[in-house]
C-alpha cells in the first residue's frame, strides 16, 4: 500500500482469484485405499475413524454406493492390555500391540459407503475418503 493510503487508514481491498482445484475422475486403483475399482463382494474393508477402526464385508456394489456389513471382532486370548493410571482415567502401554480376530457376521449391521468420482469409498457424511482394504480393527483403550 502506498503511504498515502496509511496516513488516511483507508485499507485497499484487492479481491484474490484463486484456482478452483478440479476432483480427479480418474479411476483410482491403489494399494491401500478401497475403491469400487479394486474390491468385490465378499472382501473386506476398513473404515477408519479418529482413533478406532472398523472392519466390514462388502455386500454389494454400484457406482453409487457400496453396501457393508458389520464384522465380529474378538480380541485375540495372547494380548492382554497394560493399564496404569493416567490420561481421562488409565492409560493403556501395550495399546499399539493389540490384536483382534475379525469374522464375518451375517446378522451384522449393514450400511452404505458413498462412491467418490475417483471411485474411492468414503462413509456417509463424510467429506474424506475414509476406507482402506483388508481387515485392521483397533480400539484405542487410551481415548
Amino acid at each position: 500500500m502506498s503511504d498515502s493510503l496509511r496516513e488516511n487508514n483507508v485499507i485497499e481491498f484487492r479481491p484474490r482469484i484463486v484456482e478452483k482445484k478440479k476432483c480427479s475422475k480418474e479411476p483410482y486403483v491403489g494399494k491401500y485405499w478401497a475403491s469400487i475399482h479394486n474390491i468385490k463382494a465378499g472382501d473386506h474393508v476398513t473404515e477408519l475413524l479418529w482413533t478406532d477402526r472398523q472392519c466390514y464385508t462388502v455386500i454389494s456394489i454400484n457406482k453409487r454406493f457400496v453396501v457393508v456389513q458389520e464384522d465380529t471382532a474378538t480380541k485375540d486370548p495372547s494380548f492382554k492390555p497394560n493399564f496404569i493410571p493416567g490420561g481421562f482415567s488409565v492409560h493403556c502401554t501395550n495399546n499399539g500391540e493389540q490384536q483382534w480376530v475379525v469374522e464375518s457376521n451375517p446378522n451384522g449391521a449393514t450400511q452404505k459407503f458413498g462412491v467418490k468420482r475417483d471411485g474411492r469409498l468414503q462413509a456417509r457424511g463424510s467429506r474424506k475418503a475414509n476406507v482402506v482394504l483388508g481387515s485392521h480393527y483397533f480400539y484405542d483403550f487410551n481415548f
